[in-house]
């Protein structure tokens, strides 16, 4: 076998086995003892006080684990595209490259964002949270942070390159 081709195995199964674990870190950010009080709106409850720690940590760690193998198995699925004779002009190739340029991102960012909220969630619970506290008025803005701590450092970047274009001229 060629080397290109045991470099696209290899790529291929680690990428099968970080998703994979990916997978056991949904189910664990997912997993919630029976009973509690419904929490943020319904999405969690209080039950999670219940949850061994860990759970979230070996999630958050298997989020990164599985950004590592799209950031892996993402130019070998390119590469094998166009080996296929997939024109790299097409709308296809197109959107599966942007599918894929993100997809690292994706899996890291939500896995760590979950895993710290549910971590937070949980340490207040055990410190003594009070429910109706939490369901106050303006508690989904805490879902828009993740979302808008990347839209203002996307507008921060777009103040540095604006501002470094003038420096240059």
């Amino acid at each position: 076998m060629d080397t290109k081709t045991v470099r696209l195995k290899r790529s291929f199964i680690f990428g099968f086995i970080a998703l994979l674990l990916c997978g056991a870190g949904d189910w664990l950010i997912g997993y919630e003892p029976k009973g509690g009080e419904p929490l943020m709106f319904g999405i969690s409850n209080t039950s999670i006080a219940q949850v061994p720690t860990w759970f979230y940590v070996l999630s958050l760690l298997f989020g990164i684990l599985s950004g590592f193998g799209c950031w892996k198995f993402a130019p070998a699925i390119l590469e094998a595209l166009k080996d296929k004779g997939i024109s790299e002009s097409s709308k296809m190739y197109k959107t599966m490259k942007f599918g894929l340029a993100s997809a690292p991102m994706m899996f890291v960012s939500f896995h760590v964002a979950c895993c710290i909220v549910l971590l937070f969630i949980q340490a207040s619970l055990r410190a003594g949270l009070d429910i109706n506290s939490a369901n106050s008025d303006f508690s989904f803005l805490t879902a828009c942070a993740e979302s808008w701590g990347y839209a203002f450092m996307c507008l921060a970047f777009y103040f540095a390159v604006k501002n470094s274009k003038k420096i240059t001229k």
